[in-house]
Formats: C-alpha cells, structure tokens, sequence
C-alpha cells in the first residue's frame, strides 16, 4: 500500500515515529520461523501481527480517533513545541523586511485529483509533471507545488478570528522540506475563478458523476492571492503582506520544521462557494495548538494594513482635534491676557476676533480637503474593485465561450457523420438496384 501511495503523503509517514513502528513491527513479522517443518509464517499469523499495526497507523478529525488520540501512535502530536495550527496576534507581530513572495509558473491550469478518503477529501494532489515553482528568497530552497488543502471554516486564525474559508497551497523541496502559503477567505463579493472551480469540483465529487481528472485556473490563483499585496507598484504578481512562523504539519505524523506564510488580508468569497464547501467537507481542522516560544513575523516591506477608507478618516481625524487644539490654546491664551490686563482696546479686540475666525476658516478649509481626498481614494478604490470584477467575470465569458465553440464543433462532427452514414446507405441501395436488374436481364435472356 506504501509503494502506490502518493510520495508526497508516503514522505510524511516516513518522517513519523509510527512508520518507524510499522517497519520494525513488520520485519519482526516477516522472520521466518526456525521451525524445519514449516519455513514460512503461517497466513493467521502473519495477520494477527500486522493488522495491529494498520489500525494504529489510521486516525480521523473526530471520534475516539480524533486529535486528542493522535499522541498515541505519533509523538510529535503531543510533545512537539512548534505545532500548528496557531490563533496570530497581529499586535504582536514581529515586523521584519522579508523578500515578496509568488510562482514561477507560465501554464494557464494545473491538473487536480481529489483523494478519496473521508479524512482527506479536503486534499487536492497537484497531478502536473511541471508544478508551479516559488522561492521565498533569492538563491534558495526551490519549493514546489504539491497539494491545495481546503479547510471550511479555516484552520489557522487571527486575532481570535476564524474565517469562512482557508486554502493551505503546500510546496515541498529536496530534503524534504515544506513549506505553506495560508489565504483566509471571507463572504462577500464574487469568488475568484479559481475558487468556483474548486467548489463544483466538490460538489461534483459529492454526486460521483464526476469521471474526470479536473483542472483548475492558476493564472486566477496568482492573480487572486497577489491582489492582497499593499505595494501598488508591484511587478510579477507579488504577495508582499503576510505573517511567517515555524510551525508543523497539521496531521499526523505532525512533523515540524515547516515554515508557514498567512496572508494577512482576506479574500472575498461567494457565499454559495463557502457554503457548498463547508457542506461537502467532512469536519478537518485541527484544534489550535499553543504558540509557545516562537515568534510570529510580518513582511514589514510596507505599512500595516489598513484600507483606504480607514486611513483617510484616520487623518481626517487627527487634522481635526490638532485644529481644535490650537484653537483652544490660543483661546486660553487670549483669556489669559484678558484676565491679566484691562486695557486692550476695541481694535484689538476685533483683530483678535478676526483672527480667530480666520483660524476657524483654516480649519473648514482642511475638513473639506480631506474630505475631498478621501471621497477621491474611495472612487479609485471602488474603481480598481470594478475593473477587478471585470475580470474575472471576463474569464467566465471566455471558458463559457470556448465550451460554447466545442459543443458546435462536436454538433457539427455528428452531423457530418450521419451525412455521411446516410450517402453510404444511398449508394448501398443503388448497387443492390443495379445487381437485381442485372440479374432480370440475364433471366431474361
């Protein structure tokens, strides 16, 4: 069963305390008895040795063989320090100036296959020979593509917050060595194309009349997960905005070392997506393990995120009460002044007044500013939205379009064919005319 696992999944039992287990137990099993009568292991035995061991190898996400039970045939699970998944404290993030990350990958889709078992239904194996490549810094470690995880609500959380969805791409280099890049999803707005893709595959494979190995649009997975990137002159397709922290694998056999980015922004998502994911999967998320001694770390490349609505009544804000400020200082200025002296005259009075108004004028003046700057951030905010909308829904015009044109083409084939069936069946009979009449003739004769 090892040899036709996949050798991704068959890596991560092999690092595991429990195939060190199954491999002792079962080359113990395998010793052939001293015995001269018999030199072979009888079939009983052989089975009453082995099954022990495949029943302590498997393990699920609930029941008596849920997480709480994994520290029994899988150390790590209890006694590693740096597990996952973890609750991020945004606030306590280390801020750190960290190269931008994104794939090398010039093919448009990747092929999937969706694994079969209840626990790991939530897996999707990159079936593709050349899988997309990233490096999370230059000259280092070449990460490939290996599974996408689809966890509904997500596994990892920030802030105490859980979101509605989290896609976990794992890559794997030499070694082996993993690593993870984490987009959180959240309702509302459309769904990226490759995300509603992902949601009728499950659906799909929930009704078994998917017969298909199916395929999914990556060039919308670099685009969808680059647009959380805060840096507008980006180039390439960057994600410059995300949290890192050591952490492990979030099943058995747990294995830690493994580096993990989160996107710090989330994704929207189509509540019909979410939904049907939340309803096609069977329950997979690891309880939140403990932070311990580790340190989170975020890509301090740009400024905190925060939206653009928010910064701009932030400053309006501050304009404001540092206006009022100052106006009230000069005003107890003034009244100090005034309690301090009584022979200010009527002029100056006035030209105290006048200024005064002249400050308040300021002010108003500001307001308004900021007040037009901001409306003018939210319309190009709103704008790029829109053109993002655009699109996509452009890409959905264009799969439809292309199965549009296949079906023609299969139409068109049929027709031809039946045509062509009908001109054969034509001729077929005239030959048989032709024959019987040749035949009368030469009775006739």
């Amino acid at each position: 069963k090892m040899v036709l696992m996949d050798t991704f999944v068959a890596r991560r039992i092999l690092v595991g305390m429990g195939a060190a287990v199954l491999a002792c137990s079962l080359l113990a099993a395998l010793v052939v008895t001293p015995s001269s009568q018999n030199t072979r292991l009888a079939a009983g035995d052989l089975q009453a040795r082995i099954l022990p061991i495949l029943q302590a190898l498997h393990w699920e996400y609930r029941g008596e063989e849920g997480p709480a039970s994994w520290g029994k045939d899988y150390l790590q699970c209890n006694e590693g320090i740096e597990q996952s998944p973890i609750n991020i404290e945004s606030q306590h993030a280390e801020e750190v100036t960290m190269d931008a990350m994104g794939w090398d990958y010039l093919g448009e889709q990747v092929s999937l296959h969706q694994r079969g078992e209840s626990y790991n239904s939530h897996k999707f194996d990159i079936k593709d020979v050349v899988k997309p490549l990233m490096l999370l810094e230059e000259g280092g470690d070449e990460f490939r593509l290996q599974t996408m995880d689809v966890h509904a609500p997500s596994e990892n959380s920030v802030d105490g917050v859980k979101f509605d969805v989290e896609i976990q791409f794992w890559h794997m280099a030499p070694g082996p060595k993993y690593m993870v890049v984490s987009a959180m999803f959240k309702k509302g707005g459309y769904s990226p194309v490759f995300v509603n893709e992902m949601s009728k595959i499950l659906q799909k494979s929930v009704f078994k009349y998917n017969t298909l190995e199916p395929a999914i649009n990556f060039q919308s997975v670099i685009k969808s997960l680059s647009a959380t990137s805060k840096n507008n002159t980006n180039v390439g397709h960057k994600m410059d905005n995300f949290f890192r922290f050591n952490g492990s694998l979030t099943e058995p056999p747990c294995t830690q070392g493994v580096i993990w980015n989160i996107l710090r922004d989330p994704i929207p998502i189509f509540y019909y997506d979410a939904d049907e994911m939340q309803q096609d999967l069977a329950p997979n998320n690891r309880p939140l393990q403990a932070l311990n001694d580790r340190t989170v770390q975020c890509a301090a490349n740009l400024a905190p995120a925060a939206t653009v609505e928010s910064a701009a009544e932030a400053r309006a804000t501050a304009v404001s009460q540092l206006r009022e400020v100052k106006m009230e200082a000069k005003h107890n200025i003034f009244m100090l002044e005034q309690a301090h002296t009584h022979a200010h005259t009527q002029e100056t009075l006035a030209a105290e007044k006048q200024k005064v108004e002249a400050e308040k004028k300021m002010v108003v003046a500001e307001r308004k500013k900021v007040e037009e700057e901001k409306i003018k951030m939210n319309v190009q905010f709103h704008v790029e939205e829109q053109q993002k909308k655009v699109e996509e829904d452009e890409d959905r015009k264009k799969m439809l379009v292309a199965e549009e044109v296949r079906k023609q083409v299969r139409q068109q084939q049929a027709a031809q064919r039946a045509k062509l069936q009908e001109t054969i069946k034509v001729k077929d009979r005239e030959r048989l005319m032709v024959a019987a009449k040749k035949e009368e003739q030469e009775e006739d004769k």
